[in-house]
């Protein structure tokens, strides 16, 4: 699995502790997949659908924290990391991410 594919649901997890979600962020590591579960959509204008198809203007769902974490060098390209993370799969021979909604 990419490097970035392994990193990116842990930086996922700790800014949505604080942007906000309100219920929990799950990350599942299996031999062959690693699934996010998050409790809300992607912050607007971003959609599922601009995800899949890649077209989409990165947002942050809160700016200060992803500046901070810019500032500090604990993100390496604000902005970038899911379309970065799915240009890598594509790359190294992996589906690209499944995403969708599940109501319970």
């Amino acid at each position: 699995m990419p490097q970035i594919a392994r990193r990116l649901p842990s930086l996922l997890i700790v800014a949505a502790q604080y942007g906000g979600l309100v219920g929990k962020l799950m990350l599942e590591v299996f031999s062959d997949r690693v699934v996010v579960s998050s409790p809300s959509l992607p912050p607007a204008p971003i959609t599922l659908e601009r995800l899949r198809k890649g077209e989409y203007r990165p947002c942050s769902r809160n700016p200060l924290l992803a500046q901070c974490l810019s500032y500090f060098h604990r993100i390496e390209e604000r902005d970038s990391g899911f379309r970065r993370m799915r240009n890598q799969m594509l790359n190294h021979g992996l589906d690209q991410p499944l995403l969708g909604t599940d109501t319970g």
